[in-house]
């Protein structure tokens, strides 16, 4: 007669907490039986342990930080074809890509090491937005292209590099959108390199940082080469350049592009008060019995929050 087993057994082989294993039996991932009032599995129901380990058990025994590694598996799309719950610490991979990959993780995890450590916080703290005008934002005077560079000095650059200081500038930046700050801890800094290209990479990513995170997230420092750019966890909406320049930008931090089309700045637990009403709840109720994809309830909260923003933006005053 086969052997099964208890969910605490299968928690314990598998490296996971019994409510895990609960969890995986509710969503069909794992699926046991019952036997009289107990659920049970056979081996055949979680054999992927066997070959696979989770990423915490990785992390450890390559010597690297789990938020690392997690974002390291979501980048390069490894996520293998075992089953993982809700907690994004307890995803699996295959142990035998595990060992294949180890010095590519190694090794990338020490460059990133290096980066961190040639940080240079010195340098002047600018101004993000004054007298109506945004710093980085693109400007038109007497028909020509500029970038505000500086906004206490009144500083831009010109189409052919040529940076002057003007006296006075009649233009009228839009405001800083002040995106939510979302992650429950930490931070993301960047090296921008210096650029006398107005319409560069570098200059479309300052611009895109201080017009989306805005003046409570974002702190930047000029040095005579590089802009050191320090940011509290914040979201921007997805642009294919514009990831893959922060992505090559990042010293310290992460990176991370979301399921509902955001780039996030910052740690993957992402812990965000809303007040819902009684229809929200409703609405959450309809969307789990639809048995839709594992992407609505991300895309509802999504949803949600930008009603949140546009209804602040549009009550400033309100309480």
């Amino acid at each position: 007669m086969e052997r099964t087993y208890s969910p605490e057994e299968v928690a314990r082989l598998c490296d996971v907490t019994v409510r895990t294993v609960y969890d995986w039996n509710k969503k069909g991932l794992v699926v046991g039986f019952q036997e009289g009032k107990n659920l049970r599995f056979r081996k055949s129901d979680f054999h992927f342990y066997e070959t696979s380990i989770s990423l915490r058990k990785a992390a450890i025994e390559i010597d690297v930080p789990l938020k690392f590694l997690i974002q390291w598996v979501e980048k390069k799309k490894k996520l293998l074809s075992a089953p993982f719950a809700s907690n994004t610490k307890k995803y699996f991979v295959d142990k035998m890509w595990l060992s294949q990959s180890k010095d590519q993780i190694l090794e990338e995890y020490r460059s990133k090491q290096k980066k961190t450590n040639e940080k240079d916080r010195t340098g002047k703290k600018l101004s993000l937005f004054k007298d109506s005008l945004r710093l980085f934002d693109s400007v038109d005077i007497d028909g020509s292209k500029y970038r505000i560079t500086n906004l206490d000095l009144l500083e831009v650059i010109d189409a052919l590099g040529q940076r002057k200081t003007l006296a006075n500038l009649e233009w009228q930046s839009a405001e800083c959108l002040n995106r939510p700050y979302i992650g429950y801890e930490g931070r993301t800094e960047f090296r921008i390199p210096k650029s006398n290209d107005i319409y560069s990479v570098e200059f479309f990513v300052l611009e895109r940082l201080v017009y989306y995170c805005g003046i409570h997230n974002v702190i930047i420092y000029e040095n005579s080469n590089y802009y050191l750019v320090v940011c509290r966890n914040c979201i921007i909406p997805y642009n294919e350049a514009l990831y893959a320049a922060l992505s090559q930008y990042v010293i310290d931090g992460y990176v991370w592009v979301d399921g509902i089309g955001n780039i996030v700045l910052g740690e993957y637990e992402i812990r965000l008060t809303v007040p819902l009403k009684y229809s929200s709840m409703l609405e959450i109720e309809n969307i789990l019995k639809s048995n839709l994809d594992d992407s609505s309830i991300p895309k509802w909260i999504g949803k949600k929050i930008d009603e949140i923003v546009e209804h602040q933006k549009n009550h400033p005053l309100e309480t």
